[in-house]
């Protein structure tokens, strides 16, 4: 039976595994002895019964050599000369990468969507609902509802009359439509009831949106910031609201009761289990067995299901 690949398959292995095991010693101590590493190259060896492939020379010549004291190189990856540039591009800043590291979190610049639909359009839900309030119109006095925002919206946001609930989320003259209606954020905005309202649908296409130049390039910049300004008009009146930034983000925090309460109505839990759960999830730093709780969990979502 030929078994060359075999040895180039056990050789690639065997290499691989030194390669790696070598690395690791340089910057850290392991639990796994260096000599059962070797005898498990050797091992290989003896079950593939076969001459001793090149690559599992290298790999097996790597570990004496650790052994014996060789470190190599302790810049291999990220050096001037390193493996990220060279194999990468010459344009690699390790600084940039690991700047900041343990001091700067980046997930605290996460956001919170007060709104269940694209983040996108966010504040433009803020603007009409905060306008819309404000004007003191009822639902069926809307004759107008202008938005201004960045170009996506404009062009690619403005279905009138979503598909499915998927699609809703992405639907923002619909979604005025919904909080026209006075629907509470959530679940409900999406049920087959909602999306098949004649009322929401026809506040839909009272919604037209235009470019503002200054929020396009707000939104091409870096900050990626979806603000918008909404006008709502009806009985000779007009009212108007400008968002400059989502409600949930690191510009506008929103707080912690909000993120909570948010938690327990869409657990969907009997009150007093949602509100037990949201404070053990608060505390989970003193939890003393995580994998208990996310056991009661998965068990409430499965009697929640059926």
């Amino acid at each position: 039976m030929d078994t060359s690949h075999l040895a180039q398959h056990a050789g690639t292995a065997g290499a691989l595994f030194a390669s790696i095991f070598v690395v690791a010693t340089t910057t850290m101590r392991t639990m796994i002895p260096l000599r059962v590493f070797v005898i498990l190259a050797n091992v290989v060896l003896i079950l593939t019964a076969i001459p001793t492939h090149n690559f599992l020379v290298m790999g097996v010549q790597a570990v004496m050599l650790h052994e014996a004291g060789f470190i190599g190189s302790r810049d291999i990856l990220d050096g001037e000369a390193g493996f990220f540039r060279m194999a990468g591009s010459d344009r690699f800043r390790p600084d940039i990468l690991v700047g900041g590291l343990q001091q700067d979190w980046q997930m605290l610049r996460g956001s919170f969507k007060v709104y269940p639909a694209c983040r996108w359009i966010a504040s433009a839900i803020e603007a009409f609902k905060l306008a819309f309030e404000e004007s003191g119109l009822s639902m069926q006095d809307i004759e107008d509802i202008h938005v201004e925002s960045f170009a996506d919206v404009a062009e690619k946001l403005m279905s009138r009359v979503p598909v499915n609930a998927v699609d809703a989320q992405f639907c923002l003259p619909y979604l005025l439509g919904v909080v026209a209606s006075g629907e509470p954020a959530g679940k409900a905005w999406f049920s087959p009831a909602a999306l098949g309202r004649k009322d929401i649908l026809e506040v839909a296409h009272l919604v037209r949106a235009s470019v503002n130049a200054d929020m396009d390039a707000l939104m091409r910049g870096e900050e990626r910031r979806p603000a918008a300004m909404v006008t709502v008009s009806g009985k000779g009146r007009s009212t108007m609201r400008y968002i400059d930034a989502p409600l949930g983000g690191e510009l506008r925090p929103v707080s912690e009761a909000m993120v909570v309460q948010k938690a327990i109505e869409n657990f969907g839990f009997s009150p007093s289990q949602s509100h037990d759960l949201a404070d053990r999830y608060l505390s989970l730093g003193c939890c003393p067995d995580v994998h208990l709780l996310m056991v009661e969990f998965n068990s409430l979502m499965s009697n929640a299901r059926s």
